[in-house]
């Protein structure tokens, strides 16, 4: 089992810094499914705090992130990542991290993930990948998008905020790499809107 108690502590001390030193907004919780296996897909991804934002701001549900395999080669970042559940995602051949990602949706859980797989230098829109479209068709899992406001700059934003969308579902199991991308590209879209 993984472990959770440093991801839960993370998310309180993450959640009242956020809101005491940035005004952190967060909104439409009432998206995010109470139970079963759902998969939450932020935009745009600009800053290395993405997923802690996410941890700090999102559900009280353990969320899983799944994270580039070489940064849990840094020290520290890797001790955390560990412990808080993330899972490694080979760039180059990534099955087993989806394959850990789809057992984990399997058994209910909550994975945090950004369509475009790498973060923007400039802070705008990049292309998705077919990664989050491909997760979503094999697992059946709902898709929440999320959009992350302030990010590109942080820690110098003043204000950040999260928010999140109605959730989406991609009904084609057998989906082609085309539709996993268009899928994603469609959510990236979605949650860039909100």
């Amino acid at each position: 089992a993984r472990s959770t108690r440093v991801r839960r502590i993370a998310h309180w001390l993450l959640h009242y810094s956020y809101t005491l030193i940035w005004g952190c907004t967060v909104e439409g919780l009432e998206h995010l499914p109470a139970e079963g296996g759902i998969i939450i897909a932020g935009a745009p991804h600009t800053s290395y705090f993405d997923i802690v934002m996410a941890i700090g701001a999102g559900p009280k549900r353990v969320l899983l992130g799944v994270t580039k395999a070489e940064a849990f080669k840094t020290p520290f970042v890797g001790w955390f990542l560990r412990k808080a559940g993330a899972i490694p995602l080979d760039r180059k051949s990534g099955a087993a991290g989806l394959r850990a990602a789809i057992e984990a949706l399997a058994a209910g859980g909550c994975i945090g993930i950004f369509p475009e797989g790498t973060r923007s230098k400039t802070g705008e829109l990049g292309r998705a990948k077919a990664g989050m479209g491909y997760l979503a068709s094999r697992s059946g899992a709902l898709v929440v998008p999320v959009r992350l406001i302030g990010m590109f700059g942080f820690p110098w934003t003043r204000k950040i905020g999260v928010r999140f969308g109605p959730a989406l579902r991609f009904d084609d199991p057998a989906a082609d790499s085309a539709a996993c991308q268009a899928f994603a590209q469609s959510v990236l879209e979605r949650a860039f809107s909100l």
